[in-house]
């Protein structure tokens, strides 16, 4: 990130950190809490205001543990703190274009016989093919999404979280749906870390969190797994996630979903495969490639990064 980039960053944090204390953090509060004195009075606003342009290593580590990052948000915190854009990270001069960049990562995973997702920084759902579609919804709730009708989000999180979907109830142990929600969550903020000043980021934590018009459970056990995503850090990295169900409509599945990087000109996106460890599911999983339409490949989030839109239903952007 920019220095501009990295006090905005800055600024989120500390109006997240405001959030998880249910009071205002001023950046005076701020420096306080880290212990900043004397010669380091003032430095939380030359932070945010783009003026510091080389920090001392012991400040860092300081912000970090005082924001309480996860393990690989402070990979991410430091990271950011190197001064360079984003976009010139990503973006290098003849890059190609976002749609090839796409294309090329489709290209690799067209052919796997298997429920396959697309997500970028946010956890939206940038592409997947309808064999994964039909495996967590019907085809109303998907038709809905993709024309953007009653709001929904083309986003894992919120069908993870929403009760509309029933995702919890198809889990045969509790302790796996929560296992699996923390490692969501922790994956969230680690790779979305250096997008928190966009307003998109924003949107979609008031949605999460915030938002009246959005059902209360959802939100309430959001701001539950965003405060335990800090607590059980054991998970923090875990790049597989075990499912055992019961579904509605398939019956009992046991599958891993194996989650891949793929680094792109326009910001990394993360290819999720439903990988069968039973015979059962094995077969269920070859029915829903053979369903009409199986194979075919959907489009449903906007990509890359620049090209959300936030919709404002009443919306705005919360200062620090």
């Amino acid at each position: 990130m920019n220095w501009s980039e990295f006090g905005k960053l800055i600024r989120e944090l500390r109006r997240a950190l405001a959030t998880r204390l249910g009071r205002s953090v001023t950046q005076a509060d701020l420096e306080q809490m880290c212990g900043f004195d004397g010669e380091r009075r003032g430095i939380i606003g030359r932070l945010e205001r783009g003026e510091l342009r080389c920090m001392n290593e012991q400040v860092l580590v300081t912000l970090a543990n005082t924001f309480h990052l996860t393990r690989l948000e402070r990979r991410e915190f430091f990271l950011a703190a190197n001064g360079v854009s984003i976009d010139h990270i990503y973006h290098y001069p003849g890059a190609p274009t976002p749609e090839h960049e796409l294309e090329r990562v489709l290209h690799s995973v067209r052919r796997v016989p298997l429920p396959v997702m697309i997500t970028d920084v946010f956890t939206d759902v940038v592409a997947a093919n309808r064999a994964l579609l039909n495996l967590y919804g019907d085809e109303h709730i998907i038709q809905a999404i993709r024309e953007g009708q009653n709001g929904m989000l083309a986003n894992v999180l919120y069908f993870l979280f929403h009760p509309r979907f029933r995702f919890r109830q198809m889990f045969r142990r509790e302790e796996d749906w929560r296992n699996l929600l923390v490692a969501d969550v922790q994956f969230f903020r680690r790779s979305s870390l250096q997008y928190r000043s966009r307003p998109y980021w924003q949107y979609l934590m008031y949605r999460f969190m915030d938002s009246p018009h959005e059902d209360p459970e959802m939100q309430r056990l959001f701001t539950q797994f965003w405060a335990l995503a800090e607590v059980e850090q054991v998970r923090d990295g875990n790049t597989t996630r075990f499912y055992d169900l019961r579904h509605p409509k398939l019956g009992a599945l046991r599958y891993v979903a194996l989650v891949s990087e793929e680094v792109t000109s326009r910001g990394p996106l993360y290819v999720i495969t439903h990988i069968p460890v039973d015979d059962s599911t094995r077969r269920a999983f070859e029915g829903l490639m053979r369903r009409q339409g199986g194979s075919e490949w959907v489009t449903l989030a906007p990509w890359p990064v620049e090209r959300k839109r936030v919709p404002q239903h009443g919306w705005r952007p919360r200062r620090a």
